[in-house]
């Protein structure tokens, strides 16, 4: 089965965004229609394991795409303001101090400092295959950009122009607990062409083992705004069990109701500054 990742390069490829919500990822006429107005819609994906989940959503945006690439470089201001919880960017090379704000035990801080300084000297050979594998599924988006996804797969190896990148620790309400993570974020604006944004979840407590979020920013074919096509894949072991139905369920409708906030917030936001 081709990844959510291939289908939405190989959307991305194409020059109508309505076209490409409706014949890649299967959203109705008046999904589209929505879209384009400037209404979130949220799809859930089918996904090969019963460990994986992945969602896709898109929202058409007003002014330049520019802006809201050049917000998200500014990643703690960004979901600070989006009230997704406390968030920093660590230093490279990362130090001890950098993890003093986490609210979490002294284990999980060491936890963050030691895969934070792995990540910036191994990279993803440091971690277990599901986060490669997610990376990996990315045969479609090589063929595009080859570039972006080697320097994804292979950081710190593959040097890239036209790019910014760091690390950065969140702390996420999540129910009545917090998901304490570390990430790393990735901002590649090729002139002329889309802009292409990675967040790798490297570490996290709760349910995620790993997860890889891309949106793509995609001028709209009348000039008017653009588009933001967002897609995430997490892979979770509890999502296997036999038991866990009622759990991917629950995940499900938090990460649709999620994705569709954030959507809402972002064309708010924007429309505002």
């Amino acid at each position: 089965m081709t990844s959510w990742i291939a289908l939405l390069a190989l959307a991305l490829a194409q020059a109508d965004p309505a076209r490409i919500l409706s014949d890649r990822f299967g959203f109705s006429a008046s999904e589209v229609q929505r879209a384009g107005n400037g209404q979130p819609v949220v799809k859930m994906l089918t996904t090969d394991t019963r460990e994986e989940l992945a969602i896709v959503g898109a929202i058409r945006l007003s002014g330049k795409k520019e802006r809201l690439a050049d917000w998200l470089r500014n990643i703690e201001h960004f979901r600070n303001s989006a009230q997704l919880g406390t968030t920093h960017v660590v230093p490279s090379p990362p130090t001890a101090e950098a993890f003093a704000g986490v609210q979490a035990e002294q284990s999980v801080r060491s936890d963050l400092f030691g895969w934070a300084a792995a990540y910036l000297t191994n990279g993803a050979t440091a971690f277990p295959d599901d986060l490669r594998r997610l990376i990996a599924q990315a045969r479609v988006v090589n063929d595009m950009v080859p570039e972006f996804v080697a320097y994804i797969g292979e950081y710190p190896t593959t040097p890239l122009t036209n790019t910014d990148q760091l690390l950065y620790w969140a702390v996420t309400p999540a129910d009545s607990t917090s998901i304490v993570s570390l990430h790393h974020l990735v901002v590649y604006h090729p002139p002329g062409r889309e802009v292409w944004i990675a967040d790798k979840t490297i570490y996290a407590t709760g349910y995620i083992d790993a997860g890889v979020l891309t949106v793509a920013l995609y001028d709209a074919p009348d000039g008017a705004g653009f588009y933001a096509i967002a897609g995430s894949r997490i892979v979770s072991s509890e999502l296997a069990r036999p038991a866990a139905a009622l759990l991917r369920s629950r995940i499900e409708r938090n990460a649709a109701d999620t994705v569709k906030t954030y959507l809402e917030w972002l064309r708010d936001s924007l429309a505002q500054s």
